[in-house]
C-alpha cells in the first residue's frame, strides 16, 4: 500500500496532487514490471486543514497510476457526519487502518513549493508545470463534471471572473457536477457572476468530458478543462488538443485566451 499525505496552499487543491502523482509514478501502462501497478493508495491529509467531502472524488483517478483500489484516509470529522446527516445516512460504519500497519512506500507533497499543474496533451500522466504553456491560446475553458465543477470550484472561478468578461476569443462551458450543486451556485450567486462574465451553464452530468455532447471540440480546437481525462478524442475531434488543469487554472485562462498562471488572480 501506498500512503498520500498534501499540504494544500491557497488556490490549490487535491487537482494539483492528481497530477502530480501520476506522473511522479511512472506508470508503466502496460504494466510491465511496474511495482505500482495493483496497489492500493491511501490518502491522509496535514497541517490540520478540513478537507471538503466532494475531495474525496480524487481517488478514482489512481486508476491511471495502476491502482487496485483506493481510499480516502482522511479521518471522518464533524463535516463528514453533518454530510452523511444531510443526505440521510443514518447506519454506517467508521473504519480505520491499523496504527502499526507499513506502508510499502509513502509521498508528501508540499503543494506550496510547486506551480500550478497542467497534464498536457495527451495523457494524463504527462505533467508539467504551467509556465511551459503560459500563453498559449484556447478555443474552450471546461469547467465541469464530477472532478472539477462541485460549489468550491464554481465558487473560485466566480470569485475570480466577478466583474470581468472571459475573452472575445474564448467559449467557456461550465457544467455543474449534480443538480443540487446547480442549485446551490444559483442560490449564493454564482451562477449569476459567471453568465454576467459570458460563461455557458449546461445540464448538470458529463457533457463533453466523455465525448458526447455540450463542449465537444473541433480539429485542431485547443480546450483547457478540469474534466477528469485528456486522451485524444476524449472531448471531441482526436486532433483537438486538451489540457488538463485545475478550476483556477480553467477561470483564470478563459479571462485571458490563454493559458495562464492562476495565481495572479487568487
Amino acid at each position: 500500500m501506498h500512503a498520500i499525505e498534501k499540504i494544500l496552499a491557497r488556490g490549490f487543491g487535491l487537482s494539483e496532487v492528481r497530477t502530480g502523482q501520476i506522473a511522479n509514478c511512472d506508470v508503466d501502462i502496460a504494466g510491465i514490471n511496474d511495482l505500482y501497478l495493483q496497489s492500493i493508495y491511501s490518502f491522509r491529509e496535514m497541517g490540520g486543514e478540513k478537507v471538503a467531502v466532494p475531495d474525496n472524488v480524487v481517488v478514482f483517478l489512481t486508476t491511471e497510476m495502476g491502482a487496485k483500489t483506493a481510499y480516502a484516509y482522511i479521518q471522518p470529522d464533524e463535516l463528514t457526519f453533518e454530510h452523511l446527516k444531510k443526505v440521510g445516512a443514518t447506519e454506517y460504519t467508521v473504519y480505520t487502518t491499523d496504527g502499526d500497519f507499513v506502508y510499502w512506500a509513502e509521498h508528501t507533497y508540499d503543494i506550496s513549493e510547486i506551480e500550478p499543474q497542467l497534464a498536457v496533451p495527451s495523457s494524463v500522466d504527462n505533467v508539467e508545470g504551467i509556465s511551459a504553456h503560459e500563453g498559449t491560446p484556447i478555443d474552450q475553458a471546461f469547467l465541469g463534471t464530477c472532478t472539477g465543477s462541485r460549489l468550491d470550484d464554481i465558487a473560485l472561478a466566480a470569485h475570480i471572473l466577478k466583474g470581468r468578461k472571459i475573452h472575445r476569443n474564448t467559449r467557456m462551458l461550465i457544467v455543474p457536477a449534480s443538480k443540487e450543486v446547480l442549485l446551490q451556485a444559483i442560490e449564493r450567486g454564482y451562477m449569476q457572476t459567471l453568465v454576467e462574465a459570458n460563461a455557458t451553464f449546461v445540464t448538470p452530468g458529463c457533457a463533453a468530458c466523455l465525448g458526447t455532447h455540450e463542449g465537444l471540440i473541433a480539429k485542431e480546437e485547443v480546450c483547457i478543462t478540469t474534466s477528469s481525462r485528456n486522451f485524444p478524442g476524449r472531448m471531441g475531434h482526436t486532433q483537438g488538443r486538451i489540457y488538463w488543469a485545475s478550476p483556477a487554472a480553467v477561470a483564470a485562462s478563459a479571462l485571458v485566451g490563454k493559458i495562464t498562471d492562476p495565481r495572479k488572480y487568487l
